[in-house]
């Protein structure tokens, strides 16, 4: 079946067929990798084509053999470049390219490819170029870009880990710090999962996500406006946590919700609902704005929400953000959160208000 069939419109350069790898895929495919490339959680994503989350799981697993690529970023990336995901703000660059396949490489093929970012991101319009792939063994060339990532995260982990927290964005009086030794004073668990837990350990908290998605509520926190500094570390899996802002104090609540893949630099942000977790509107999609992290290292990530306004910093750089074109959100409570199949260790967690 015809790509234009599934989509029902042209992709950005006019042609209703895009180049490249997203042939190799079928019509309900497709239509996972659009969504995937909008954000969506396997259970959002069957409830939106009516099947199980089994089948898309089989789906995803299908996708990113065919596309051979290892991570749902990377089927985001390619999902946008591709056109299946349209941007609501022209003036924000797409996320970075996926990795391509070995084949790919030795073809080399003309693709299109994403310009450095500035300081700013999504303050400046992406330019995007057209040139030819470097003609090398896939072999050699994967490896040098193994080692090179490997280095420079070191580099750069080694270099910013202390300084994270005391750079980014200005903050005002203090509203919540966790400690360890008081967690469970702290901190209130929503285990809905058989499967799923949260530890209370010396070293922190430690969200065990089997499934679905696992979190806990910082206790006495409500406010409309929000600097949240968090150390976590990946110790299993590659799905990622969540900080989840505002809303909530009602189940008929919206909130913002803002998700971070340590090892593949990942960023994306959301509109939700309470009750049931259904994102409402895609704000940021899933694009690579962070530096990677080896697995198990420290990731020093703070989240600024003032106003309608998203921001998220490594570092003390500014990574990320988005402003909310939608009504205000009402003030609520500050959750931290595990993606499955993921452990995760939150040893810091601390909420100011903003300057």
């Amino acid at each position: 079946m015809a790509l234009s069939t599934v989509l029902g419109r042209p992709n950005q350069e006019g042609s209703c067929l895009p180049p490249g790898v997203l042939q190799l895929l079928s019509r309900r495919e497709i239509e996972v990798a659009r969504l995937v490339g909008e954000g969506l959680t396997n259970p959002e994503i069957a409830e939106a084509l009516c099947i199980t989350p089994a089948t898309v799981s089989r789906h995803v697993k299908h996708i990113l053999t065919k596309l051979n690529v290892h991570r749902r970023a990377q089927v985001a990336a390619i999902a946008v470049s591709h056109g299946l995901v349209e941007l609501p703000y022209a003036s924000r660059p797409l996320p970075a390219a996926a990795a391509v396949s070995p084949s790919e490489v030795l073809r080399g093929e003309t693709v299109q490819t994403v310009s450095s970012r500035p300081a700013s991101p999504f303050d400046s319009p992406a330019g995007a170029v057209s040139r030819p792939r470097l003609l090398l063994p896939a072999g050699l060339l994967l490896g040098v870009m193994g080692v090179l990532v490997v280095a420079l995260a070191i580099r750069t982990h080694a270099a910013n880990a202390t300084q994270a927290l005391a750079a980014g964005p200005g903050h005002g009086s203090l509203l919540f710090s966790f400690q360890p030794s008081q967690g469970e004073a702290q901190f209130i668990p929503h285990t809905q999962v058989e499967g799923n837990d949260v530890r209370f350990t010396a070293a922190g908290l430690e969200f065990h996500a089997d499934r679905a998605f696992e979190f806990a509520v910082a206790r006495n926190v409500l406010a409309q406006d929000f600097v949240v500094q968090s150390h976590a570390r990946q110790l299993s899996g590659d799905a990622g946590y969540q900080v989840q802002l505002r809303g909530c104090v009602d189940d008929s609540d919206q909130f913002y919700r803002v998700t971070v893949e340590p090892t593949s630099g990942a960023v994306s942000m959301q509109r939700a609902q309470c009750n049931t977790g259904t994102t409402l509107q895609v704000l940021l999609p899933v694009g690579r704005y962070l530096d990677p992290l080896p697995q198990g290292a420290d990731s020093a990530i703070t989240v600024m929400l003032r106003g309608q306004r998203l921001e998220v910093y490594q570092a003390g750089r500014l990574a990320a953000g988005v402003t909310d074109p939608g009504s205000p959100l009402p003030a609520g409570s500050v959750r931290f959160g595990a993606l499955s199949p993921d452990v995760v260790l939150l040893t810091r967690f601390d909420v100011y208000r903003p300057a």
